[in-house]
């Protein structure tokens, strides 16, 4: 596994986009981790009996566009410089090279939980604000949250190999197409969606138990095997493709 991270490390390491866009997300997080801060004291925490960590996992899931931004632009690079053919000509695997992706998926999922977390333990610091480290699961979340969707994100790169198509449908599709089939078809498929069985992990903060934005009451686990269905889905989906697509 270190050694196919090592391989994407090595491209990455002199892409400028890379570099500019790993910079504007540590400054979102800081952005939004300061603003939780300043608006989620203890007082507000006691009223709407709601975490700290709920706050900030909820927060900063309004992010994951930028990380899913350097997933679809790398691979579709890939397609653009023959980069894929090249390492497949120099010996890995068809499997192995799409493994590498992965693991830089699960790499850059758990590189922006750590920041979540640092940035939010930093700020709960300064303001002296008590953890409820009980609450840790929804950083856990978080992480599961940030998987899916990046996975979707390399999902759509691999087979569209296009990155201003496909930054352009996950976007639609994350923020629009998504949600509105939740709402819509709640009874139905109602926290059950690719996106919104994971989104359903973190509950929304601030909502003072208002139904409308708590519509769905599932039980927690039955979000977890819908998110881990949908994430094997995707990659068998993206093994299956690059098996058989032309390099």
């Amino acid at each position: 596994m270190l050694r196919l991270l090592s391989i994407e490390i090595i491209k990455l390491k002199k892409n400028r986009q890379f570099l500019i866009l790993t910079i504007i997300l540590i400054l979102s997080f800081f952005g939004l981790n300061y603003i939780v801060s300043e608006i989620f004291t203890k007082e507000a925490a006691n009223i709407l009996h709601i975490s700290r960590w709920n706050a900030v996992a909820f927060i900063n899931g309004f992010s994951f566009t930028i990380p899913a931004m350097i997933i679809i632009m790398h691979t579709c690079s890939e397609y653009t410089y023959r980069t894929g053919r090249q390492n497949i000509i120099d010996g890995l695997t068809r499997k192995q090279y799409v493994a590498t992706k992965f693991v830089m998926v699960v790499a850059l999922a758990l590189f922006t939980t750590i920041l979540v977390f640092l940035f939010a333990f930093i700020f709960g610091i300064f303001s002296n604000i008590e953890f409820n480290f009980e609450a840790l699961k929804y950083i856990v979340y978080y992480f599961i949250q940030s998987l899916v969707y990046l996975v979707l994100a390399f999902t759509l790169a691999l087979f569209l190999k296009r990155a201003i198509l496909s930054l352009s449908i996950f976007i639609v599709y994350s923020l629009i197409i998504d949600n509105y089939l939740d709402s819509k078809f709640n009874k139905i498929i109602g926290g059950l969606l690719p996106l919104s069985s994971c989104d359903h992990l973190i509950p929304m903060p601030f909502s003072g138990g208002i139904e409308w934005l708590n519509y769905s009451s599932k039980p927690e686990y039955v979000y977890l095997i819908f998110t881990c269905i949908y994430l094997c889905l995707f990659c068998f989906a993206c093994f299956y493709r690059y098996e058989k697509q032309d390099l």
